[in-house]
Order: C-alpha cells, then structure tokens, then sequence
C-alpha cells in the first residue's frame, strides 16, 4: 500500500504538469499509459493461462493514442485522413495477427 501512495505521491503532480504543459507530451504520456497498462493486462491474463499478443496488444493501444492526437491536433485534412489510415491498418493487422495466433 505505501508503494501506492508514493507513486501518487510523485505521479499526479508529473500528471498534473503534462495536463498543464498539453500536446504532444500529454499524448507521449497517455500513449506511454496505454503501452504500461496493455502489458499489466496481459501479464495478468497470462498468470491466468491465457497466451495473449503483448507487444501486438501494446502497439495497437500506442497506435490509437496516436491516431487521436493526430486527428485532434487541428492537422490538414490529409494528415488527418493518413493518421486514421494508419491506426487502422494497425488495428487491423493486429486484429489478423491475433486471429493466426489463436488458431497457431
């Protein structure tokens, strides 16, 4: 529990900072987020039995932290459109990827 306490004690005022400062660091920081806690996820399934994808699992979350803020960063329209392109390509080959392990 005290380890808790620390991490908050020193992460929320960090948190608060990259609120304060916004883009890009506030997506790095939430992207960084999403990767962490796709890991966690993951390792506790696998403690579980389960065989999940992490790195496809945490490239994928990365790259929907990406697409947002490339698409809510006031970009053009076709920066806006290759962002979304390439978060679902990522999302799809993911998606494929995690289709062939199941069945491997």
């Amino acid at each position: 529990m005290s380890l808790r306490i620390a991490t908050a004690a020193v992460g929320l005022p960090l948190l608060t900072v990259v609120v304060w400062i916004g883009s890009p660091w506030l997506s790095l920081v939430a992207a960084l987020a999403a990767a962490l806690g796709t890991l966690d996820l993951c390792n506790m399934a696998r403690q579980r039995g389960r065989r999940p994808m992490a790195v496809v699992a945490a490239v994928w979350a990365v790259a929907f932290v990406a697409g947002a803020h490339f698409l809510s960063s006031g970009t053009s329209v076709v920066d806006a459109l290759v962002a979304a392109a390439v978060t679902g390509a990522v999302a799809g080959g993911g998606a494929l990827v995690s289709l062939a392990w199941l069945q491997w």
